[in-house]
């Protein structure tokens, strides 16, 4: 199945990485979704939006997955190019940029420490 952004008309074929996302089923939340984007279209339930109208803080990890927090909203994409400017966030973070190497740039010697295999005890020394 092909999915296709409402907006930016992007769709997963021709951009596997992005993800997708219906609108609300809420009115009031769908509304919401609507003022952000302003959009004049009325909305369906089909129509979904990319991953590029929201913030990467919208999205949390879970088994290698991104998924969309229950309190984002989408945000235009001048607004989304001055958060991630202000922030100087990447367009896509992945479970690794949460992982401890990506963390702990400054001590680099602990982590060197904390990534080599501990020790393996003998009988004896327990």
């Amino acid at each position: 199945m092909v999915h296709r952004c409402v907006i930016c008309h992007s769709n997963s074929t021709k951009n596997p990485n992005l993800s997708f996302h219906r609108f609300p089923k809420d009115p009031e939340k769908r509304e919401v979704w609507i003022n952000n984007l302003n959009l004049k279209m009325q909305i369906k339930d089909w129509h979904q939006i990319c991953s590029l109208h929201f913030s990467p803080m919208s999205y949390v990890f879970s088994n290698e997955r991104k998924i969309l927090k229950f309190d984002a909203l989408p945000v235009c994409h001048e607004e989304r190019e001055t958060l991630n400017n202000a922030a100087i966030l990447p367009d896509e973070l992945t479970p690794e940029d949460f992982s401890l190497t990506a963390s702990v740039s400054q001590n680099v010697e602990e982590i060197h420490v904390l990534s080599q295999t501990p020790p393996t005890l003998s009988l004896s020394e327990k």
